[in-house]
């Protein structure tokens, strides 16, 4: 039996929280998600629990409205830097947000969530 994957899912629209959810289920991968939408509960979460990947809403990222400004990548990066992170957004939100997406962090467009199953597949599988 493999390991649960322990995911923790910065959300924005409850919709795409279920989509998110029947997409992980159908990578067969066992899998154990945290469910966050806001700055707190994601600082909270990732200081108080582990997980082996965070993945985010960038709508749901907090730049604007966090004390500091922080980002939810900046954050992530702060409190679990090993921890590999990904971005789902739109086409045009990463155009400019080219620089932080090295090694351990990705991006998929919300219209190919279906690749959220073949980067878990190579990150928790083939390692």
């Amino acid at each position: 039996m493999e390991k649960k994957i322990r995911v923790l899912h910065l959300w924005y629209d409850k919709a795409e929280v279920e989509r998110f959810v029947r997409q992980m289920a159908e990578t067969g991968l066992e899998f154990e998600a945290a469910l966050v939408n806001s700055e707190t509960d994601f600082a909270s979460s990732l200081i108080n629990k582990q997980f082996d990947i965070v993945i985010a809403d960038e709508r749901a990222d907090f730049t604007l409205s966090g004390p500091e400004h922080l980002s939810a990548l900046d954050i992530a990066l702060e409190i679990a830097p090993d921890v590999p992170f990904v971005v789902v957004g739109e086409p045009k939100c990463f155009s400019d947000a080219a620089e932080p997406f090295k090694a351990g962090r990705f991006r998929i467009e919300r219209q190919s969530l279906e690749l959220l199953g073949p980067l878990l597949r190579k990150l928790f599988i083939e390692e």
